[in-house]
């Protein structure tokens, strides 16, 4: 994307704080932006949190499922009223597809978003460093942009667990991460997230957040969607299950009335006060209904839930746990990735909170990265003269834009 458009996109989005991260990365010398992967992810459906700034000035509802639209901004998939929800307050806190059809020995890595009070453990993996690939979640945490990210984990999982093998037979990578999908542009592929920024910039004003993440069909097959919601969502009192920690099937998302419970906190051993912050479901059998044998849920806890280092065998919420349904009920939580796996922080600060979940197919989570990694820039542009002219007379313009913009609003208030 070039400059004039990433300054045009935030102006349209009527942010003033995200017009000046765009000029600060024109302005200031050493600033770039970086490039696409060599081989990018698809951005997947997902949510922004209600203090997101796309959310705060009414462009979407923290009920709604997104997608990137063909303009690079966030357009609606499936609003709240088509998930049984529409309520104000209520907001999604996790998605996932079916994932019907991931056999227990598929290997991959694990895909996460992170929260605004995130500041990560690891410092970028100086092997990734050294093949173009310098960006994770400690470094953008340290820009102010980390909260509209994805991140991938540099550790082999399969549903059973850790993978203790690589192709290349050394090992399983190392406790880190590095950046898959910026909150904006980076070749198209990202989350249409305020501030407008390049992974190499300085993010200036608010930031929205990812809240949850689920692939779309077309890379998984199937539009059925699970999901749950924050605890404070009053649909809550109107759906077929009355907790944070319950999740939701609907096998028709445009369709209300569609909602079922497919599994609700008792069965996965967690307490009432519970939130559940992400999720990935392995449904065996998406026709037989409610969680049963040979399903697997993946989940995270919110910060503050009561059923962290009591209930479950982890105490952080950049943790995620696994609970699989036997032969006749579910059985116990599982510790499946740590954060510091994750290469999340874990005390001695600020705790990391994990707010997103997906995974993708990998036999080699190094090479995976460096695939699928935001690479370094490969020059750094400098402001000429006429560059710089060109710029008051885009600045000029998007203020005038920006003031209608908000005079019309107030008009439309009134």
């Amino acid at each position: 994307m070039t400059t004039t458009k990433r300054i045009l996109v935030a102006v349209r989005l009527g942010s003033a704080p995200a017009v000046l991260a765009v000029l600060f990365g024109l302005v200031f010398p050493g600033v770039g932006v970086a490039d696409e992967p060599a081989v990018p992810l698809a951005t997947p459906w997902y949510t922004f949190d209600p203090m997101s700034p796309t959310v705060q000035d009414g462009s979407v509802l923290p009920d709604a499922v997104l997608m990137l639209e063909m303009d690079e901004v966030p357009g609606v998939r499936f609003d709240g009223f088509g998930l049984g929800l529409g309520q104000p307050g209520d907001h999604i806190d996790a998605l996932s597809g079916p994932n019907s059809t991931v056999d227990l020995d598929t290997s991959f890595v694990v895909l996460f978003s992170v929260d605004r009070a995130t500041v990560g453990e690891a410092a970028p993996d100086p092997n990734l460093v050294a093949a173009g690939v310098p960006y994770n979640a400690t470094n953008q945490a340290a820009l102010n942009q980390a909260a509209g990210d994805q991140y991938l984990g540099l550790m082999l999982y399969t549903r059973n667990g850790m993978f203790t093998g690589r192709s290349d037979g050394q090992g399983r990578g190392t406790g880190n991460n590095t950046l898959a999908l910026n909150n904006f542009d980076e070749g198209g592929r990202d989350f249409g997230a305020l501030p407008p920024t390049s992974a190499e910039d300085q993010g200036i004003g608010p930031q929205d957040e990812v809240s949850a993440t689920a692939q779309t069909p077309s890379a998984r097959g199937s539009a059925v969607l699970y999901y749950s919601l924050n605890v404070e969502s009053p649909s809550l009192l109107d759906l077929p299950g009355d907790s944070g920690a319950d999740i939701f099937i609907d096998p028709e998302p445009g369709v209300r009335g569609t909602e079922q419970l497919f599994v609700d906190q008792s069965q996965l051993n967690l307490e009432v006060g519970d939130e559940i912050n992400a999720i990935i479901v392995f449904d065996s059998d998406v026709t037989d209904g409610p969680f049963g044998p040979g399903d697997q849920v993946l989940f995270s806890l919110a910060p503050g839930s009561p059923s962290l280092g009591v209930r479950l065998p982890g105490e952080s919420p950049g943790d995620v746990f696994s609970v699989v349904h036997g032969p006749v009920e579910p059985g116990a939580p599982t510790l499946f990735a740590s954060a510091g796996e994750l290469g999340l922080n874990v005390g001695g600060g600020p705790v990391d909170n994990l707010d997103a979940l997906e995974f993708e197919f990998c036999p080699d989570a190094v090479a995976c990265a460096i695939d699928h990694g935001i690479r370094a820039p490969a020059a750094i542009p400098t402001a000429s003269g006429w560059g710089l002219a060109a710029l008051a007379l885009v600045v000029a313009v998007g203020g005038a834009v920006v003031v209608a913009r908000r005079a019309a609003g107030r008009l439309n208030a009134g």
